[in-house]
């Protein structure tokens, strides 16, 4: 200690060479390094920042000195100081539908829509065992493209489109009438002919008995 004290009263430069920084929004921390001048990768390092994390506005940060930061830091702020983080994701879009004829479990909603039961249930203020009335407005909290995925996934499995629907989708209603009556006209006929038949070679029979009679 005593040549600490002896060595700093002959000691002419800085007595720092980091000081602290506070962000002055929300930014990745690409954009903070090039703010204070240091790599990107240096001020993960030196501050322990995780990949694809933003930093929060208000967060303090250990960067280098340079020309523009030569103040030392003040006691409020060393005692105050605090860095926050954040994921650096897409922000959630909210998907609002009702819940099917039988009712649809948090699980099943989960699932579907790739998110954990858990949070399903908190944004519903539902339990993780509990199920959605028929009818009742459900609301989930997804990435836009999963929440198209997941419309299309929910649609589907609600049934197919009538006949008529698709000969209206695909403009093509020759062909879809042949689908939609193809299958169930040849059993009609059929059905038609087997008592035809019968009864044209019943007569013969009826006939031959009498004679032989």
């Amino acid at each position: 200690a005593n040549q600490f004290v002896h060595r700093l009263n002959s000691h002419d430069g800085a007595l720092a060479s980091w000081t602290a920084w506070v962000a002055p929004r929300t930014m990745r921390p690409a954009e903070a390094a090039g703010l204070v001048g240091m790599t990107e990768s240096e001020l993960r390092d030196v501050n322990r920042i995780p990949a694809r994390m933003l930093i929060k506005s208000g967060s303090t940060l250990l960067v280098e000195r340079g020309v523009h930061r030569t103040e030392d830091v003040s006691e409020e702020l060393a005692d105050n100081a605090m860095m926050s983080l954040a994921p650096d994701a897409p922000p959630l879009k909210r998907v609002s539908f009702r819940a099917g004829k039988r009712g649809d479990s948090v699980a099943a909603i989960a699932k579907r829509y790739r998110v954990s039961s858990a949070q399903v249930a908190q944004w519903n203020k539902a339990t993780v065992q509990s199920r959605f009335k028929p009818g009742q407005l459900v609301t989930v909290y997804v990435p836009p493209r999963s929440s198209a995925r997941a419309t299309r996934t929910a649609s589907s499995t609600r049934g197919t489109k009538p006949a008529a629907t698709v000969a209206r989708t695909t403009g093509k209603p020759a062909a879809a009438q042949r689908v939609a009556t193809g299958a169930t006209k040849a059993p009609v006929r059929a059905a038609k002919a087997a008592p035809a038949k019968r009864a044209a070679s019943q007569p013969a029979r009826t006939t031959r008995v009498a004679r032989n009679d």
